[in-house]
């Protein structure tokens, strides 16, 4: 059995509730702004649009989706509204008091005793910065990562670049993350392993391919740390 050497981590729903915290206010305040630049739509009906494309196993840009299903009240271009909206999400001023999962920096300190940790991010880099100061990550990870969304649309070429850079076989990864479609697809697809964290609000994404379909589910990092003394 290949040992794991590594840990790739997900942020977002991994290591917090990005979900229950941030994401309806971040959204209500998005379609606010594309509602002020022309968007044909209430706040109510934009978060209703979401949630039911989001149980529809939708994976494209939800702004995109938003705009293109209500339309503008002018002549603005729909791919206009869209950028609007999710700039106002990702570039967010965050106001709530966010905190780490239970028991979640105890276990991150007990396994970087045995792996080497990374923190691999995508978003915009400032936000994600501040994501990280106020849960008091500063020290915990041997690398942090932050993909800047703005330039690279995922975190597919960070894996690559990590894998590459380690002079580790594939086998000596694993990926922990909420999305199948990138935390785990991306890991498998390069041979890794890929756990998913069973959290936040794209647990409505159904497997695709054999790589979109996780080696582990867990609901917490402490059912990790346990998979993790099996699985090498």
């Amino acid at each position: 059995m290949a040992i794991i050497k590594n840990i790739i981590f997900d942020l977002d729903d991994t290591l917090f509730d990005t979900y229950g915290l941030l994401v309806k206010p971040a959204s209500m305040e998005a379609f606010q702004v594309m509602i002020e630049k022309g968007l044909n739509a209430t706040t109510k009906a934009c978060m209703q649009a979401h949630a039911d494309f989001k149980k529809n196993n939708i994976r494209e840009n939800v702004f995109l989706k938003i705009a293109e299903h209500f339309g503008s009240k002018g002549d603005i271009k729909t791919s206009v509204l869209a950028r609007a909206g999710e700039n106002a999400f990702l570039k967010r001023s965050i106001k709530e008091n966010i905190k780490l999962f239970p028991q979640t920096k105890e276990v991150l300190k007990k396994l970087k005793s045995h792996y080497r940790l990374i923190l691999l991010t995508i978003g915009d880099i400032q936000t994600q910065q501040t994501k990280i100061n106020l849960l008091e990550l500063d020290g915990i990870f041997n690398e942090t990562i932050i993909v800047d969304v703005s330039s690279e649309k995922d975190k597919n070429s960070s894996f690559k670049n990590i894998l590459t850079q380690s002079n580790l076989k594939p086998e000596n990864f694993v990926s922990i993350g909420n999305r199948i479609d990138t935390d785990i697809a991306f890991a498998k697809t390069l041979g890794m392993k890929g756990v998913l964290f069973e959290h936040g609000e794209y647990l409505h994404l159904k497997p695709q391919n054999e790589f979109e379909r996780p080696d582990h589910i867990v609901k917490n990092l402490k059912e990790f740390e346990e998979w993790l003394a099996h699985a090498g």
